[in-house]
């Protein structure tokens, strides 16, 4: 009889156990987007290095999107890692069609998560894009590149970018 009434016990002990770490387990759900999804509506390459991105659909509550001016080699499929990186995290949901700023420094939702963060007024080029699964590519913008905006090539400046899969010009 004791031992039943010790299993009960402990078995009422793992419940409440596991009902406390599932409410205090904050879990967020994130929207996924497509090639399109984002657009960057402004880009300042002089002084605090700000853009302003609108999304283009609603994005839930914990969506990430990363934004960066690291090159895209089409030769190896891979984003160069030799300049910055930003993350953004939807701490509330956005409506589609919200311009989001970034003020050239972490807060908002943006933190700088590796290399520096320094488009370049004399040509450069920021990529969008989220990594859920592996890399999907939403939006890429190039600027004062001449003839061949969309042309890495590494014995170049590093301010120049192939396409990414899945955008064109």
């Amino acid at each position: 009889m004791e031992k039943k009434l010790l299993n009960r016990f402990i078995q009422k002990i793992i419940l409440f156990a596991i009902i406390v770490a599932g409410v205090s387990i904050k879990g967020y759900a994130q929207t996924t987007l497509s090639p399109g999804d984002i657009t960057v509506v402004s880009v300042n390459a002089d002084d605090n290095k700000s853009f302003d991105v609108v999304p283009l659909v609603d994005l839930q509550q914990g969506t990430i999107i990363y934004f960066t001016d690291n090159a895209y080699v089409d030769a190896d499929g891979t984003l160069k890692d030799n300049e910055g990186t930003l993350k953004y995290t939807a701490s509330l949901a956005v409506s589609a069609g919200s311009i989001n700023h970034y003020d050239g420094s972490d807060g908002n939702g943006f933190v700088e998560t590796s290399g520096d963060y320094n488009v370049s007024a004399g040509g450069d080029n920021l990529i969008v894009y989220q990594n859920n699964s592996g890399i999907t590519y939403l939006y890429g913008v190039g600027w004062a590149k001449g003839s061949s905006a969309w042309n890495y090539s590494s014995s170049t400046s590093s301010n120049k970018s192939d396409i990414p899969p899945g955008l064109s010009e």
